[in-house]
């Protein structure tokens, strides 16, 4: 076959972290297939077929790999006349068959079954099927609300039944700290009265999640942090960033604001000095309006943070009123530039307002008093995840998520 340039760069790149990224169709999977038979084969350095691991999305194509992979060998292995390399290339061939060429997940899978025991894990755990998965995590997500409920009841002071003393031990014993305890409890009251309207409990049928917002939100929260390497770690950064021990600059969220309001006002820039020019080469007679917009929204740029850029957006004047358009102009580009201005005005009046509607005391003063409820939404999550864990282990059973 001939080989592009590329190609074969990547076909006989020294073995190093490489990304081929092409078309569909353009010969992405006969490259690796052929850089794979020339690692195999270097006589210098070779590489022996049960120590690759090749990864692919689908188990037809993993299949496919190992065919095409297989096809090489035999093909080489004839065409070969060194005797030594030709008997290297069978045994290759013989050892194909326990290659790791598979989909990620069975590939964790794997790994998980040969080292069960590092785990913690029993010898014969085994992939759940996903209706028994569903339903493990829908009564977590119940154990986990009732073990909340009754903590609280607890913490009030009321009395508590036999049957429900056990569920607060065990929340007890995963947070030990008695004021963590508190805040968590005290976070859970006002959520629960916050956004439990809808008592009926949460659905994970289908991937679909019904119910209650605060037990949605929790199912949420969880499915997120499965994508995470460490979840436990991810889900408590979360709630860290609405702590006293951060400084709101420091945030996400505003982190985010001040970005996207930047690029919003530059956008806009850019905007209005194509209007002027257009304004100017047909001889509109807008630009001076719009040279006047363009001072306005230039000023906001220049801001370096947050702060700055709240200070100054509640200060800029209003947008003056368009020229008027100047006699025997073209009336349909004097049209698309009063409209396009118009989108600018909307964006700042709307857009930006959204973006700036808290001066950074008040954004402060938000993010604190929303701490307990975030703490308690982020804590929830975690019960949810350890009773699942422990409900699956129970029955011999994992998913995917804890496979990785």
């Amino acid at each position: 076959m001939k080989w592009t340039e590329d190609q074969k760069n990547s076909i006989y790149a020294t073995p190093a972290q490489i990304i081929v990224s092409a078309a569909a169709g353009s010969g992405k999977t006969q490259v690796l297939t052929t850089r794979i038979i020339e690692r195999i084969k270097d006589t210098e350095n070779p590489v022996s077929v049960e120590n690759l691991l090749i990864v692919t999305f689908t188990k037809a194509a993993a299949a496919e790999m190992k065919e095409r992979i297989g096809k090489a060998l035999r093909a080489s292995a004839a065409e070969t006349e060194n005797p030594d390399m030709r008997k290297h290339l069978k045994k290759q061939l013989m050892l194909l068959g326990s290659a790791h060429i598979c989909t990620i997940d069975s590939f964790c899978y794997d790994t998980v079954r040969q080292n069960f025991f590092k785990a913690n894990l029993p010898s014969d755990i085994t992939i759940g099927e996903n209706g028994e998965l569903s339903l493990l995590k829908l009564a977590a997500l119940e154990e986990t609300v009732d073990m909340l409920y009754c903590a609280l009841e607890k913490e009030k002071g009321n009395e508590i039944s036999e049957e429900n003393i056990e569920l607060i031990e065990k929340f007890e014993t995963i947070f030990e700290d008695v004021n963590e305890r508190s805040l968590i409890l005290k976070g859970f009251e006002q959520l629960t009265n916050s956004f439990a309207y809808d008592k009926k409990d949460s659905d994970f049928s289908e991937g679909e999640i019904y119910g209650g917002d605060y037990t949605n939100m929790i199912s949420q929260l969880h499915k997120k942090s499965q994508s995470a390497a460490y979840p436990e770690n991810w889900i408590n950064n979360i709630a860290e960033l609405y702590s006293d021990n951060i400084n709101c600059s420091e945030t996400e969220a505003y982190k985010f604001s001040f970005s996207f309001a930047k690029k919003t006002i530059d956008s806009a820039i850019y905007m209005l000095r194509k209007m002027i020019e257009v304004s100017v080469s047909n001889e509109i007679g807008y630009e001076s309006t719009l040279t006047n917009d363009l001072e306005i929204i230039s000023a906001l740029s220049e801001s370096k943070d947050y702060s700055e850029l709240y200070v100054k957006y509640i200060s800029i004047p209003s947008f003056s009123k368009l020229n008027p358009k100047k006699r025997g102009c073209d009336s349909m580009i004097a049209e698309e530039l009063k409209n396009a201005r118009n989108a600018i005005k909307d964006i700042f009046q709307k857009k930006l307002s959204l973006l700036l509607q808290f001066s950074p005391e008040e954004y402060d003063s938000l993010r604190k008093l929303l701490y307990p409820q975030v703490k308690a939404l982020c804590s929830a999550t975690i019960l949810l995840d350890k009773l699942y864990y422990e409900k699956m282990t129970a029955r011999r059973i994992i998913d995917f998520s804890t496979c990785e």
